[in-house]
């Protein structure tokens, strides 16, 4: 996920979209040529059909890519909406000799550039973004997009000059012609640097070049770090969504499955090793959740202490959340067991949890102060699936869930009702059932419990 933009800023991300294409990522070549036009032209001349189309073009082309250039192919071919509206503008609407035309060193070089900047950012796109090499083509495209002015500028100025030894009648309309072409170009360039002002303008334009790429390069830097501080701070799934749905910030309604697990005796656990060993075990133990979680679609709102808290439907909406849930802590329990066996291996005491899962209506958004805020779900479905969670402790078992979410199981059959509990907080009973392959051990300990409650009777 690009994370470079604040998520505060990201109402005008189109608005930056379209001038980063204009001004760094594809537009230079014909924003250079309009002003160098312009600078050699009044006003009125200036606005040409030829201009004209080019800057409408030009714009068409910025709006396409701001829009749609994400992809490799849209990308490419929206790269030569310009040089082709213009080439057939001025082929079509001149009556202009194709060969004549495309063969100047300015239309010619139009399309190389346009062809050779776009494939450049396409190759990007087809690598990962992780990939090394998508920073240095993202340099070189904007080291190419700047210097491309040098050549402008000495085309431009080569051709100037044939006109002004034309009016002194020096030189003929056919040489005047004949400069305007690729095949003129390593005659001029001699002559062109001649004047040590052109050196100096072009080894300017040289070093904005190598400037600006440099810039570019810490900025991508800078932009990586904030990603991936981003990404481990709030979830790449999380920092994803509300990049491309800020709105989902404010607080919103909506219906979701919650997970909440932790680590049974974790104090007495935490005891007999060091803090590095309890960090590193955490560490472990949280990754495994982590891995867990993506697959299942759900995503981690927080670790509290050695508690985790997941979320399912939000701030993605997730088809049949309950489910994915429940799939969710089934799986994390096979994952359980294969971290023990390793830590067993290691000489370590294996790890116990506790899973509770309910669902309902939440109101999820950016809660905090101005100057930090956090995504999160709050609200009566948070506080219920946290307490059916520490319910595992009482009945000594793994996995409980609420009727709520029981009902919404596409298929519930791994469940069965085991009875209806008051919940701190709760005015009501609140059904929850079990899981059949903890069954036996649950039928035990409640008839323990009744045995207990007959006799104190008695």
């Amino acid at each position: 996920m690009r994370v470079l933009d604040s998520i505060h800023g990201l109402k005008s991300n189109k608005v930056n979209a379209f001038f980063n294409e204009l001004f760094l990522n594809s537009g230079q070549y014909a924003v250079f040529y309009l002003i160098l036009e312009f600078s050699d032209e009044t006003f009125i001349n200036f606005l040409t059909a030829g201009h004209v189309t080019l800057l409408v073009a030009l714009i068409l082309q910025t709006l396409l890519l701001a829009q749609y250039g994400h992809s490799i192919f849209p990308r490419f071919f929206i790269s030569l909406v310009a040089p082709l509206i213009y080439t057939l503008s001025e082929i079509f609407l001149k009556n202009r000799a194709p060969a004549d035309f495309l063969l100047q060193s300015n239309h010619l070089f139009f399309w190389i550039y346009s062809i050779s900047v776009g494939g450049l950012q396409c190759f990007a796109l087809y690598l990962t973004e992780e990939h090394f090499l998508v920073k240095w083509l993202d340099v070189l495209s904007v080291f190419l997009n700047v210097s491309i002015f040098g050549f402008l500028y000495f085309s431009f100025d080569t051709i100037h000059v044939f006109e002004e030894l034309f009016k002194s009648g020096k030189v003929s309309a056919e040489a005047v012609h004949q400069a305007r072409f690729v095949m003129s170009i390593p005659d001029n360039i001699p002559a062109f640097f001649d004047d040590t002002t052109h050196l100096y303008i072009i080894l300017g334009g040289f070093f904005l070049a190598i400037a600006t790429a440099y810039s570019r390069f810490h900025l991508l830097k800078l932009k990586g770090n904030l990603q991936s501080l981003s990404n481990n701070l709030v979830g790449e799934t999380v920092v994803k969504t509300l990049m491309e749905n800020p709105a989902l910030l404010k607080g919103h309604s909506r219906t979701v499955s919650i997970l909440f697990s932790d680590i049974r005796s974790f104090t007495s656990l935490s005891e007999r090793l060091t803090t590095e060993e309890v960090f590193t075990l955490l560490n472990r133990y949280f990754s495994v959740w982590e891995r867990v979680v993506e697959r299942h679609g759900g995503v981690i709102d927080k670790f509290i202490g050695d508690a985790v808290m997941v979320v399912f439907g939000a701030p993605t909406e997730l088809g049949n959340h309950a489910q994915k849930a429940v799939d969710c802590a089934h799986d994390m329990i096979s994952s359980l067991k294969i971290l023990n066996q390793q830590l067993a291996a290691e000489g370590m005491t294996p790890i116990k949890i506790g899973i509770g899962i309910h669902t309902g209506e939440v109101l999820a958004g950016s809660v905090g102060g101005e100057d930090r805020f956090e995504y999160t779900v709050i609200g009566d479905t948070v506080n219920v699936a946290s307490r059916i969670e520490s319910l595992t402790k009482q009945y000594a078992t793994v996995l409980l869930i609420s009727g709520t979410t029981y009902r919404k199981l596409a298929h519930p059959e791994p469940f069965f009702f085991l009875r209806p509990v008051k919940l701190k907080g709760k005015n009501e009973e609140v059904a929850i059932f079990g899981d059949l392959s903890t069954k036996k051990r649950l039928g035990v300990y409640l008839m323990k419990k009744e045995e207990e409650k007959t006799s104190r009777k008695k």
